[in-house]
């Protein structure tokens, strides 16, 4: 836990086995209203050894049983089992080594745009590759976590944690549900709902926070809502600064089958290469069969059930490639030329 004069204890289960090979260490941080606030959610800290070095990972603790946050049985499996993967050989290091000279950004002309952000690893991997991040999260008690984790590691001129929703309007106010910790946002009737947060387009957090950005990569998870994130991100898009997304696409929005995706189309129209994640590319024309298709893999993959809404819940990763630096989905080099 946070003592009152403001060290971290690192977080020793990871040492269990011999497995990382480090002992215990205090790290001195400025006393602050995120470290206040993480301190209230057992946070710990956790040694990430990236491709570029050692970095630090703010969360709550992840043995504790039962999970004191929504998402900590990935942080259980993952950080426990190998931490290391927190900041190698993810999807977004392969795009940062593939486009970018040594895989580190050497100047402000590169941005990470992450939505949905959790606990904040994808901006972090980016930050941890000296790359300029913005990211929104919806649910406010998470964003402390965020803060101690740029702090830790002097990111404050790199990464930019914001609260909020993406959406395709900016100013909208979303009704949010924070029931275990889990934050899904819409623009539904407020019945049920915990607290509201205001939407905002990725173009105007592109122009007001990565004015000089050439090139954007983008990292969409918004439970349901990633159509909605990538129409708000239609001037990206069409200049062609956007140049890698990976964005978590789901069959469903609050209990309503979604059979269209016009933000997929928005992509494709502008000659954007979609790929699924079975290595497959995913061409316009079929667009209209996607709903259909997930359905099916998710009934191979998991044997999901339907809901008592005959829904089949499920989501699927699709990578969308700028033309320019697409080779083949699924090819050596994970898409990437």
């Amino acid at each position: 836990n946070v003592s009152a004069n403001g060290e971290f204890p690192i977080f020793s289960k990871l040492n269990q086995h011999g497995r990382t090979g480090f002992a215990e260490v205090r790290t001195k941080l400025p006393r602050s209203l995120a470290l206040e606030v993480a301190n209230r959610h057992d946070a710990v800290l956790i040694a990430v050894d990236g491709a570029r070095g050692r970095w630090w990972f703010a969360t709550p603790d992840p043995t504790r049983n039962p999970p004191i946050h929504y998402g900590a049985h990935w942080y259980r499996d993952t950080l426990l089992r190998s931490p290391h993967r927190l900041g190698s050989q993810s999807f977004l290091e392969t795009a940062l080594r593939r486009l970018l000279p040594g895989g580190a950004c050497t100047d402000d002309s590169w941005v990470v745009l992450n939505a949905g952000a959790h606990l904040g690893r994808w901006p972090a991997i980016a930050a941890s590759h000296g790359c300029r991040a913005v990211s929104l999260e919806v649910m406010p008690w998470i964003l402390p976590f965020l803060h101690v984790t740029r702090e830790v590691n002097g990111w404050q001129d790199l990464w930019m944690p914001l609260d909020g929703a993406l959406g395709s309007r900016d100013g909208d106010l979303l009704n949010v549900s924070a029931s275990g910790g889990q934050g899904v946002a819409g623009a539904r009737g407020s019945s049920g709902y915990d607290l509201q947060v205001r939407s905002h387009r990725f173009d105007s957090l592109w122009r007001r926070f990565a004015p000089n950005a050439t090139g954007v990569l983008a990292v969409i998870d918004v439970e349901g809502f990633e159509q909605e994130a990538l129409l708000g991100m239609r001037r990206l898009i069409r200049s062609g600064t956007l140049k890698w997304a990976r964005i978590e696409v789901w069959t469903h929005i609050h209990g309503a089958r979604r059979r269209e995706y016009p933000g997929l189309a928005l992509l494709a129209q502008h000659g954007y290469r979609l790929c699924g994640a079975n290595g497959r590319e995913i061409k316009p024309q079929h667009l209209g069969a996607l709903y259909d298709s997930m359905r099916r893999m998710c009934r191979r993959k998991f044997a999901a059930p339907a809901k008592p809404d005959g829904i089949l819940h499920c989501q699927d990763d699709i990578e969308a490639f700028h033309q320019k630096i697409f080779d083949r989905c699924g090819g050596e080099h994970g898409g990437f030329l």
